[in-house]
């Protein structure tokens, strides 16, 4: 059984271990030390990584008591170990906001934390009853309240006795000993993993993102330096959209509301005078026996099918116009009063994949094929 240093010293860096086995497999070489300060894959938390001599730690994970390494070359006999050191204390300043926050919510509403994930990117979290914005607000304020009164983060094992008298989480039926994470007045939790010693070590917690999940809610988190890089981001992003708007960032908001309503004017203004301009477009179009096969650059079906009907009886055959363009597709409207367009829609649907429907006067949809096709396919029909 592998002794793991990570349950005596959270902190522990550099370690010597002996080498007990070294096998060969497909995705590398499975090592098992007699003793490790890398923390497998366990309770939701993704695994260390680090070295062992000049070997890569690339996986680890827990097999009946021993804790399995998988490395990228093989080793032997004594070996130096060393943890990547700024990703494992990343993982323990996120795995102890995790036990703040969900010590909080369960003292003040009862719920129990149900789902957890602490990966290189995100941490999420999942409790079994709901939360409103404004109480994930107070949750957050309370939660840096602890952290900046840099409270007593203990781990241990307690005997059975005082394990009975204690009042603590857990997300599963445990079977032998328990170790036990305590924060001062805050949460008594039981957890497997490393954590900081301090609170304040944690920097500050910061909720990124929360939505409603399985009856209650999932919070992402960031805390510490994943926090200040997240503030970064967003900041950076805030400063293009503010220095576009011409406005500073803490009345951008508004700013943008402003935009939106404008743009949406615009949009609307165009959209008239492109379709006025479309008409005129039809109204100039000579009466013609054959067909007429019209492609615009920007319409909507709306346009498209008024264009149809402002050209009516200057066609001997099938009208069709059509918008949009050879790489995203078209969209289209087209009539007759000599095919049945049921018809041609079979045909179009058949040949060229379009997605449309109507009746035997008119049909309307959308195909994804190149302008030259289109014109050829119609060509076909008379």
């Amino acid at each position: 059984m592998t002794e793991k240093l990570y349950d005596k010293d959270a902190y522990l860096q550099i370690f010597e271990a002996q080498v007990l086995s070294c096998t060969k497999t497909d995705s590398g070489f499975e090592t098992i030390l007699d003793r490790t300060c890398f923390f497998p894959y366990e309770g939701g938390q993704d695994c260390d990584t680090g070295y062992i001599d000049d070997s890569r730690v690339l996986n680890v994970w827990g097999n009946s008591g021993d804790i399995i390494h998988l490395t990228d070359k093989p080793v032997c006999g004594k070996v130096q170990c060393r943890l990547d050191w700024q990703q494992r204390f990343d993982r323990m300043q996120q795995h102890t906001g995790e036990h703040i926050v969900c010590g909080i919510v369960h003292s003040r509403y009862g719920y129990e934390n149900v789902g957890f994930h602490l990966g290189n990117d995100d941490v999420t979290f999942d409790f079994n009853g709901p939360l409103s914005a404004a109480e994930l607000e107070q949750i957050e304020i309370s939660a840096n309240n602890a952290v900046m009164s840099n409270l007593a983060v203990s781990a241990y094992y307690p005997d059975a006795a005082r394990l009975e008298s204690l009042q603590y989480r857990s997300k599963k039926q445990i079977d032998g000993p328990v170790r036990i994470v305590e924060i001062e007045n805050t949460d008594i939790c039981a957890c497997c993993a490393p954590h900081v010693s301090k609170t304040g070590e944690i920097g500050i917690i910061k909720f990124t993102d929360h939505q409603a999940y399985k009856g209650g809610v999932r919070i992402h988190m960031s805390c510490g330096m994943r926090a200040l890089r997240d503030y970064q981001k967003k900041q950076n992003s805030l400063d293009i959209i503010s220095n576009e708007l011409s406005c500073t960032p803490y009345n951008a908001d508004m700013f943008f509301e402003k935009y939106i309503q404008e743009t949406a004017r615009l949009k609307q203004t165009a959209g008239r005078l492109r379709r006025e301009l479309i008409l005129l477009r039809a109204q100039s179009i000579q009466k013609t026996d054959s067909d007429i096969i019209l492609f615009e650059e920007d319409a909507d079906t709306n346009t498209l099918r008024l264009t149809v009907n402002a050209l009516d009886g200057k066609y001997g055959g099938i009208c069709a116009v059509f918008a949009g363009n050879d790489s995203d597709g078209y969209i289209f409207a087209a009539a007759s009063d000599v095919y049945d367009m049921n018809q041609v829609a079979n045909m179009l649907r058949r040949q060229l994949s379009a997605r449309c429907g109507g009746d035997k006067h008119m049909i309307q949809g959308s195909i994804n094929a190149k302008k030259n096709t289109v014109e050829n396919l119609f060509k076909n029909i008379t």
